[in-house]
């Protein structure tokens, strides 16, 4: 992510699969505040908003 318009597309892209996000493009992550998806689900979703998912941190 590269700007606020970025991290818009990607709490919005996760929204829509059920989760709510704080997405910040200066740490270039979104962590989960709530919701529940699998990986998969939540790796489609980013790389459909046209982002490159990198993982998930536990």
């Amino acid at each position: 992510m590269m700007c606020e318009n970025c991290e818009k597309h990607v709490t919005k892209a996760l929204a829509e699969i059920g989760l709510t996000v704080k997405a910040d493009h200066n740490a270039n992550k979104a962590v989960i505040e709530s919701g529940d998806a699998d990986e998969e689900s939540i790796k489609n979703a980013v790389n459909n908003a046209g982002y490159k998912f990198v993982g998930i941190e536990k």
